[in-house]
């Protein structure tokens, strides 16, 4: 197992509440989706971790952590990922809650060897630049029901 640190962007973090949209199968977990900068794009190849870029084209790539996992025939329970401001202090869960698209962070994440290859599990992010959570409505050429 080896401890890695990628840098970039984030979009769509869920880390105050576990969900299971994208993971209906295996349970819920903590995601959060980081389109990495350059030196953790080289950095990402080298460790060979198996997890692909988005299907959208935009180039990011999701963390997990699960809420628990079986491992060996022995069902492992996981606490949330630790989430730091920039002076690696905790971040008020308040300000986890709202923390939007843009935001630059840098995650702290496992990558060990499995059956199928490398994988990965979420350990903690550090949010370098905050960017609040903005609601807006659709655009006017959305049509809503």
């Amino acid at each position: 197992m080896a401890t890695y640190y990628f840098s970039g962007e984030a979009r769509y973090p869920k880390l105050s509440e576990p969900v299971d949209k994208y993971n209906p199968v295996e349970g819920k977990e903590w995601t959060i989706d980081v389109k990495l900068d350059d030196a953790s794009e080289a950095l990402f190849t080298e460790s060979g971790c198996q997890l692909r870029k988005s299907k959208d084209g935009e180039g990011f790539r999701t963390f997990r952590r699960p809420v628990s996992k079986m491992i060996n025939e022995v069902l492992v329970e996981y606490d949330p990922p630790k989430v730091l401001d920039e002076k690696n202090d905790v971040l008020d869960p308040e300000l986890v809650k709202a923390l939007g698209n843009g935001s630059k962070v840098t995650v702290k994440v496992e990558i060990y060897g499995t059956r199928k290859g490398k994988g990965h599990t979420l350990e903690a992010v550090r949010v370098d630049e905050y960017v609040q959570y903005n609601a807006t409505k659709a655009p006017d050429h959305v049509v809503t029901f």
